[in-house]
C-alpha cells in the first residue's frame, strides 16, 4: 500500500515535475536536503515503479490511435486552424505531402551543383582549347 507522500511524488512525477525525481520529492513534501537520493531510492521501490508504469501504459499510443484522434479534431474542429493543421498531419502520416522546405533545399543544392558541373567543363574545355 503506497503512503500518501508516495502517492503525491508519483503524481508529480509524471505531471508538473517532469520526470524530475527531486522536483516531484519537494513537490510531494518530503523535507531534507539530499531531495535527489530520496527520489532515487523511491523509484527503486518495487510498488512505486510498478505504479509509474501502470499510469506510463495507460499515457502510451498507437499509430492508430493517433490517427483516429486527427480524425476527431478534422470532424469536430474547435477552430478551422486545427481542421487544417489535422488534414496537414494526416496527409503526411500517409505520404501525401512533402516538406516543401526540404524539397526546396533539394533543389537548391541540385541547382549549385549542376552549375558548378557546367562550369567545370566550360573551364575544361576552355582550358583544352587555349594549350
Amino acid at each position: 500500500m503506497l503512503t500518501r507522500k508516495k502517492q503525491a511524488f508519483i503524481h508529480h512525477y509524471l505531471t508538473d515535475a517532469y520526470y524530475n525525481g527531486a522536483k516531484a520529492c519537494r513537490m510531494a513534501g518530503y523535507q531534507g536536503t539530499n531531495q535527489d537520493r530520496i527520489a532515487c531510492n523511491l523509484l527503486k521501490q518495487v510498488e512505486v515503479n510498478e505504479v509509474i508504469e501502470k499510469e506510463l501504459a495507460k499515457l502510451q499510443l498507437s499509430n492508430e490511435d493517433i490517427i483516429r484522434e486527427i480524425g476527431n479534431v478534422i470532424h469536430n474542429p474547435k477552430k478551422e486552424s486545427n481542421k487544417i493543421r489535422a488534414l496537414e498531419l494526416l496527409a503526411k502520416i500517409h505520404g501525401l505531402l512533402k516538406d516543401t522546405v526540404t524539397q526546396g533545399v533539394m533543389i537548391n543544392i541540385n541547382d549549385t551543383l549542376e552549375a558548378l558541373r557546367v562550369k567545370r567543363v566550360n573551364d575544361v574545355s576552355s582550358s583544352q582549347s587555349k594549350g
